[in-house]
């Protein structure tokens, strides 16, 4: 009995012994653990997706049109008229604005220095398809070339700055593609002298040796008269492709195509008048070289006074040649 209690003892002291070891030692009791019922979860706050800008709306049709007749003109000589198209350019301080028209409407008004007497350039404004006024300017050619020998093209230069702001321009299709055929076009001109008489079409045939020259122009069905010439024909999209120079009748008219337009533009120093990243060049060369004296008393004087003065005598004159000849409308 004495050897129990003694042992006791013993394992008393040991346990006091390793208790003062660790005076301050404080067991604190882990709490339990505590679970949320019937509090509904936080979300995450939601990650903004990325907004795509949105694309500007497509001109509809009927301002595409309106645009087409903003920037067309009607190109008055001393015995006769044309259509034309309005480029404005931004040159220092001012604006300035030139007319893209056909080389044989201004041909009459070249002197015998070669040099050109002025034309004028006619405007209408409408509001809601009511004529409001009208504006005649002076303009000088800048830059011509022959109908016959050249590619039958003119670039005129108003002689008024700020005749226009500069969003009213022409926009050309740069590419100079070969249009497919069946392409839809407009044309917007002045025939037989009436404003800016808009008629539609499509690309009939390409590449057509007209004149037996080289020089390839685009068919097309769209309607066109005298004092068409020179007028814009358009793409859909309001864009031009090439200018209207030639007739053989209702639905059968000839385009000299901008992909014949941009070589020479940039052979006479005027490929700004298409392209507006080009810098305005002060002085264009004025003539490509094929420039003639217009002689009135050649066939061609005579079927061009024929068709002025609307007579039978043209169509005869035209039936009585070697081949088919398609006049300058």
């Amino acid at each position: 009995m004495k050897s129990v209690i003694l042992s006791l003892c013993a394992v008393l002291l040991l346990a006091g012994a390793a208790f003062a070891t660790k005076p301050n030692a404080i067991v604190v009791p882990k709490p339990p653990a505590i679970v949320a019922t019937g509090v509904p979860a936080i979300p995450a706050p939601p990650v903004a997706a990325p907004v795509a800008p949105v694309a500007p709306a497509a001109p509809t049709p009927a301002k595409i049109l309106a645009d087409l007749q903003t920037v067309s003109v009607l190109v008055k000589v001393d015995h006769g008229s044309g259509s034309g198209t309005l480029v404005t350019r931004q040159v220092g301080d001012v604006t300035r604005s030139y007319v893209w028209t056909a080389g044989h409407v201004v041909r009459e008004q070249m002197k015998s220095d070669k040099t050109f007497k002025n034309v004028t350039i006619h405007q209408e404004f409408r509001y809601k398809g009511r004529a409001i006024g009208s504006s005649d300017v002076q303009a000088k050619v800048i830059a011509y070339s022959d109908p016959e020998e050249g590619e039958d093209l003119a670039l005129l230069e108003i002689l008024q700055d700020n005749f226009r702001p500069a969003t009213v321009s022409a926009t050309f299709d740069l590419t100079a593609d070969l249009q497919e055929i069946g392409t839809k076009l407009v044309h917007v001109g002045c025939t037989q002298g009436l404003y800016n008489s808009v008629s539609y079409g499509v690309i009939s045939q390409t590449d057509v040796d007209l004149i037996k020259t080289g020089k390839m122009f685009d068919q097309t069905s769209t309607m066109a008269y005298p004092g068409s010439s020179g007028g814009g024909m358009f793409l859909e999209d309001g864009k031009y492709m090439g200018m209207l120079t030639r007739g053989g009748g209702a639905g059968l008219n000839f385009i000299v195509p901008l992909r014949r337009i941009l070589p020479w533009a940039k052979t006479m120093g005027v490929e700004w008048a298409l392209d507006p990243t080009v810098k305005v060049t002060a002085i264009p060369k004025m003539c490509d070289g094929t420039e003639q004296w217009p002689q009135g008393g050649s066939i061609l004087g005579a079927i061009r006074a024929c068709i002025k003065a609307n007579t039978k005598a043209a169509q005869a004159i035209i039936n009585k040649s070697a081949r088919p000849y398609f006049t300058a409308i």
